[in-house]
């Protein structure tokens, strides 16, 4: 887990006191360690630079970066040390033939069992580090090595040998990556504050329209930084001859298998044990963040029978004397599974103290105050000198955790024309959701109008946001926002989880919550959001 940042330039050469300040916006991500590399294109020589706050190691192996050295292609790098914490995961890594170099932040969680079937195929390796891995299983099986993949990323990969730079990023983007394509230059980098080093930061009118008119954030490869983009989760990036193509490698297809309620149990249990196992694979203390849920507990007692003499940590958010206080579950989990147990409540007096701080984190304007409450539980948990949690993001997304999906499984009985199991349905979820027939026929009127025509005929899908002057939305009035996107084939719950992953809920909770960890200096992990897992 650590922090990345590039300049590739097609003419002329990299500004590196640019790159060193792009590093040094970052520091949060990785204090433990600095790195940098150049490459020159001319000269065919690819060399790596340490940083004012490299290891001692690492000092003595590479000269410092100065404003003197050059190169077309330079990558800089924050280190946050989870696996192999001796300078041999040291970033940026080159191959063994110095033709091919990396960046990359993540982990790859199967990287023991790759690394074995690289080994058979011949590959040595120096170091215990999961960056390593990725790195000959690019040189192994080029662009396709991503499917291989079980965990979270985002890297960048120079390819000498074809002048070729190749990024990805995860399939449902657990770890950021943001772009900048201008004339004469690309850059990246894991947060937006390094790219505004070198991009003039100007607004983008349209991602705000969708902010304050559709409550849309981090749901296509806009920022709110005209000419700063986010590359999309499940897709790769790749610049060669001086020309970028983007294209998706990985997406969710209908699962077509049924199996009885025994099976499925039986199948799920396995599943998420096994990516709670793959997920407590580190060389520093894990911990969990424990809500009380469904979720989070599911995490935790899971860990707890795979890892029994483990020190099992847990960090928790709780609201006394309000309704949404959930500390009477912490406390039960607590008491069962003996477990160490921090907690914090969050008040208007510390947002206040915080808010300067907790808005340059976010870089982008937020949905609700949720978020506040994320950044707060994340310095906790490094306070207590823990590195890595477990979470339980994407639970609600793949099984139907919401409220409103019972809503989308009423009107597929509805439009199935399943009355009868309608009726006794609508009735056990009286408690959850109050629906009238009315208001799913209604409901499925608006979803059935193509896109457009809904803004004429429903004028209350128009524009009647207060904080919007008429000038600025007309710039936008033909812009319309798909409201609903779905699985082609499927029913409207598979449709509205589908969505909730890809595009709604997921994307913005994971974009916040890596820059709430990651400024606290911490790693998160989401077992739910195993591939695997989330493919069943």
């Amino acid at each position: 887990m650590c922090g990345h940042c590039g300049i590739y330039r097609y003419k002329g050469q990299v500004d590196t006191d640019t790159l060193v300040s792009m590093n040094s916006k970052i520091r949060h991500r990785g204090p433990d360690d600095e790195g940098y590399l150049l490459y020159h294109k001319e000269a065919k020589r690819m060399l790596c630079y340490s940083g004012e706050e490299s290891s001692i190691g690492i000092k003595e192996k590479y000269p410092l970066m100065t404003s003197s050295n050059q190169g077309d292609l330079a990558f800089g790098f924050r280190r946050l040390s989870i696996l192999d914490l001796s300078d041999l995961g040291h970033q940026p890594m080159l191959s063994e033939d110095n033709k091919v170099a990396i960046v990359f932040n993540g982990e790859i969680y199967n990287y023991k069992e790759i690394r074995q079937e690289l080994i058979e195929l011949g590959y040595v390796f120096k170091s215990d580090s999961d960056t390593e891995v990725l790195l000959n299983s690019y040189i192994n099986w080029g662009e396709d090595c991503v499917r291989k993949f079980n965990g979270m990323w985002a890297f960048a990969i120079w390819d000498s040998r074809y002048q070729k730079l190749f990024c990805s990023r995860d399939r449902f983007g657990i770890k950021p990556f943001y772009y900048s394509s201008q004339e004469g230059y690309f850059t990246f980098g894991s947060e937006i504050k390094s790219l505004l080093e070198l991009v003039k930061p100007q607004v983008n009118e349209k991602s705000v329209y969708n902010y304050l008119q559709h409550n849309s954030v981090d749901e296509s490869s806009d920022t709110f930084f005209e000419g700063i983009n986010q590359l999309r989760p499940g897709y790769n990036l790749v610049i060669a001859n001086q020309k970028m193509a983007i294209y998706q490698y990985y997406s969710l297809t209908p699962y077509s298998k049924r199996q009885s309620l025994d099976q499925t149990t039986e199948m799920l249990s396995k599943a998420l044990k096994n990516a709670v196992a793959l997920r407590l694979r580190s060389d520093v203390k894990v911990g969990y963040a424990l809500s009380g849920g469904l979720d989070s507990s599911s995490i935790v007692a899971n860990a707890v029978s795979l890892n029994q003499q483990g020190n099992h940590s847990t960090f928790s958010i709780v609201y006394p004397n309000m309704d949404i206080d959930e500390s009477i579950y912490v406390r039960a989990m607590v008491e069962r599974y003996s477990l160490e147990n921090y907690t914090f409540s969050p008040s208007s007096a510390e947002l206040i103290h915080d808010l300067k701080d907790f808005v340059l984190t976010q870089e982008e304007p937020i949905m609700d105050l949720s978020y506040y409450n994320d950044y707060k539980l994340r310095q906790l948990v490094r306070n207590n000198k823990v590195i890595v949690s477990l979470e339980g993001q994407g639970a609600d997304e793949i099984i139907t955790g919401y409220r409103q999906f019972v809503e989308s499984y009423l009107m597929d009985l509805l439009v199935n024309f399943k009355f009868k199991k309608l009726h006794t349905e609508k009735k056990n979820f009286k408690s959850l959701q109050q629906l009238t027939y009315g208001h799913l026929i209604k409901r499925l009127v608006i979803a059935k109008t193509p896109g457009r025509l809904k803004q004429v005929l429903f004028p209350w899908l128009k524009n009647r946001n207060r904080y919007l002057g008429k000038k600025f939305a007309s710039k936008f009035r033909f812009q319309y926002h798909p409201l609903t996107r779905h699985l082609k084939g499927e029913g409207y719950l598979q449709r509205d989880l589908y969505s909730s992953l890809i595009y709604e809920s997921i994307p913005r909770q994971l974009v916040r919550g890596d820059k709430n960890a990651m400024a606290a200096s911490t790693e998160s992990r989401f077992p739910f959001l195993d591939k695997d897992l989330v493919e069943f």
